[in-house]
């Protein structure tokens, strides 16, 4: 949300902003950040989604649901990309502890110094990747891109993407309430023979 109370601010489009803020904090309501847990990357969601308001001038919710799609994937992508960055910098603890016995490596400070580096790079490489393949896929689909259009509004979208609420209680209860409301809502798509694609 700070991101989009941020964005919303300078920009003056304070209605995408603090929708896709909305819908993108209610997608991971039920992640908790602790120990070596890696979240998804809820920001880089939010900040491949929110240029759709300003250079498109995109405002409706069924705009941004494939986009959102696409974002959800960027976001656990991210994710799982990070084990793996740590990982590889897992070499640099070996180089301060060589600088502590023989004075040979690198300082703890040269260490979080190339550390920090090598993620900005990281992660500013990946949103530009997943910026770029986002611009390409809505060029390429044009007005295609739009799914449910006419049919769904934000209230729509909120209510799915509180499926991270529901996931954080972590009770039995909550899985099945989870796929009862997964249940009514197929049913409700085959009764109405709503077609996605």
């Amino acid at each position: 949300m700070f991101w989009a109370l941020l964005l919303g601010g300078l920009s003056g489009q304070w209605q995408p902003a603090l929708s896709l803020g909305i819908v993108v904090e209610l997608l991971w309501l039920d992640v908790i950040a602790l120990g070596s847990v890696v979240p998804p990357f809820g920001t880089l969601a939010f900040l491949l989604l929110f240029p759709l308001s300003i250079i498109p001038g995109w405002s409706e919710a069924h705009q941004f649901l494939a986009p959102l799609m696409f974002a959800v994937f960027a976001a656990y992508g991210a994710s799982y990309a990070e084990r793996y960055q740590r990982v590889a910098l897992n070499p640099l603890v070996d180089l301060v502890t060589a600088w502590f016995s023989s004075g040979r490596g690198c300082t703890p400070g040269q260490a979080v110094a190339l550390g920090a580096v090598v993620r900005a790079a990281w992660q500013f490489s990946l949103y530009m990747l997943c910026y770029v393949a986002l611009w390409l896929a809505c060029d390429l689909l044009g007005e295609a891109i739009f799914l449910f259009e006419g049919q769904m509004g934000w209230p729509v979208l909120f209510a799915a993407s509180m499926v991270g609420g529901i996931l954080s209680l972590r009770t039995r209860r909550a899985y099945a309430c989870l796929t009862g409301m997964f249940v009514a809502v197929c049913g409700f798509l085959a009764a109405t023979r709503l077609d996605m694609f």
